[in-house]
């Protein structure tokens, strides 16, 4: 009997997702162990991205839990890494910033991912809450070029492309948990948290599409000002964080995201 060649790659792979397979690949080469129930996690993910139609949006995602650096540094689209900077603890399934010196540099500006000041979304798996101020990911060039999910006191600030654009919603540190994803859905700037209890809409602002992307590179755990790291830095605990464009289903990646997370590394969201 003859069979294609496209089934042959099939068999070959595993089954395997081509984009699933060049990550898993990629992160073992950086020294990871992944096991079958972490294969398959990975495998459902990005098949349910493109059966959905929102993985197409993701233009940077890392899934720090492979308790090392080298592998939590790899991007599951592009297999390219980022970088570790400070104390950064690495642990099975999940890292967390020292809230002082701790961060993540994607190694990519939201301008040149093709971000826009009418496009464009920011996401963090948080599984440990923080105890004080934080950014989550964030960069800032300008006061008109500004992007980021962080916390002042007792608030979430949320800014899409421009402090004047800034959402504020008050909110425990314990509390600060959670998928967390602000993005911008037609002419609204919208900040979303998924928890086990299910997903919320936070805040939605009309808003008209000012600013521009930032210039300088996405920081995780803390803010980029302007070429710097600066604070506020985080001590949360991160399963996930990364960087869309337009993407319009925010409940069906944010549910995906947690299940990936969930069933890779055996841990319960918040």
């Amino acid at each position: 009997m003859q069979y294609s060649l496209a089934h042959q790659l099939g068999k070959r792979s595993g089954g395997l997702d081509p984009d699933a397979k060049a990550y898993i690949t990629a992160v073992e080469t950086a020294g990871a162990t992944v096991n079958a129930t972490q294969k398959k996690a990975i495998n459902t993910f990005f098949k349910t991205g493109k059966s959905d139609g929102w993985y197409s949006s993701i233009k940077r995602m890392y899934l720090p839990i492979w308790a090392s650096a080298a592998p939590n540094a790899v991007d599951m689209v592009t297999r390219a890494s980022g970088t570790f900077n400070g104390t950064v603890t690495h642990s099975a399934g999940y890292i967390k910033g020292n809230g002082s010196t701790g961060y993540f540099d994607f190694g990519v500006t939201p301008s040149s991912l093709g971000l826009s000041n009418s496009g464009g979304g920011l996401f963090a798996l948080v599984n440990i809450a923080p105890t004080s101020s934080h950014t989550h990911v964030g960069a800032l060039t300008t006061n008109v070029s500004y992007f980021s999910i962080l916390s002042t006191s007792t608030q979430y600030r949320t800014v899409p492309f421009a402090s004047a654009r800034q959402q504020l919603v008050a909110e425990s540190f314990a509390n600060m948990s959670g998928v967390l994803f602000m993005d911008r859905d037609g002419g609204d700037d919208v900040y979303y948290s998924r928890k086990s209890a299910g997903f919320s809409e936070i805040v939605r602002t009309t808003q008209a599409a000012s600013g521009s992307a930032p210039t300088h590179n996405l920081f995780a755990m803390a803010l980029n000002n302007a070429g710097s790291p600066s604070a506020p830095y985080s001590n949360a605990g991160y399963g996930a964080y990364g960087v869309t464009q337009n993407n319009s289903s925010a409940s069906n990646f944010t549910l995906a995201l947690k299940n990936l997370w969930e069933t890779a590394t055996g841990l319960t969201l918040p």
